[in-house]
């Protein structure tokens, strides 16, 4: 029943008027063999796992389930969770032609995020990884349990409204165009706005926006309002 729901809403997710080429794969990630085609030629995965929903526990009614009714079960629930991010995380990072990797969840548990990371960061590095920080001007970041956890990203389910959390593996020695993280827009972009002022349309685009969608532009707002004031 998920996948028919899932599958009959890819066409809000897909904006008029651009070529795109998108498969629908019904299946278990975690018996995906990377290194056959053409699995073994991705060049970036968006790993948005399972997760126990708390940064948006209000919304989901995840407190009515029976795991929430004692502390020993909703231990354990994020015990299972967090052992199936983890494996999840280790299978992304074997693809062979990966350059990037997104880890994502809407949870605010540390044993869904920074220590999901922590376990996997040797695995990471010996794959070639490190940990880049995406949307530099975010100002919430991840806790400080290890060094480099600045390179994480969290939003506040109080304060920014959502509770989520973003990871961002990239491939040492992998050039910006194959990252695309020098920055959400580039400055070029950004002198470009400066000199050569547009005329602005607004329209309207049926996309139904993830959670990591809001925080790309609200990313991008505070950039183009921080240069439209230059």
């Amino acid at each position: 029943m998920f996948y028919q729901i899932f599958f009959s809403k890819i066409d809000f997710v897909i904006i008029p008027d651009v070529d795109v080429d998108i498969e629908v794969l019904h299946g278990d990630f975690l018996n995906i063999d990377p290194t056959s085609p053409p699995f073994s030629k991705v060049s970036a995965i968006l790993l948005d796992p399972s997760c126990s929903g708390s940064g948006t526990s209000a919304q989901r009614l995840d407190h009515l389930l029976p795991s929430r009714t004692s502390v020993v079960g909703e231990t354990e629930r994020l015990n299972k969770l967090a052992a199936f991010q983890k494996k999840a995380l280790s299978h992304a990072l074997s693809f062979p032609a990966v350059q990037r990797i997104v880890y994502s969840t809407c949870s605010v548990n540390q044993a869904e995020n920074e220590d999901v990371i922590t376990s996997v960061l040797p695995l990471a590095e010996s794959h070639g990884f490190q940990l880049v920080k995406p949307f530099p001007h975010w100002q919430r970041r991840g806790l400080p349990i290890f060094e480099g956890s600045q390179c994480l990203l969290r939003t506040d389910p109080v304060e920014d409204k959502e509770g989520f959390f973003i990871a961002l593996f990239v491939k040492k020695g992998a050039t910006n165009s194959e990252t695309g993280i020098d920055g959400i827009i580039p400055k070029d972009h950004v002198e470009l706005h400066r000199s050569h002022p547009v005329t602005r349309t607004r329209c309207s685009i049926p996309v139904q926006f993830g959670r990591i969608s809001k925080v790309w532009f609200h990313h991008n707002l505070l950039v183009r309002r921080m240069s439209s004031h230059v």
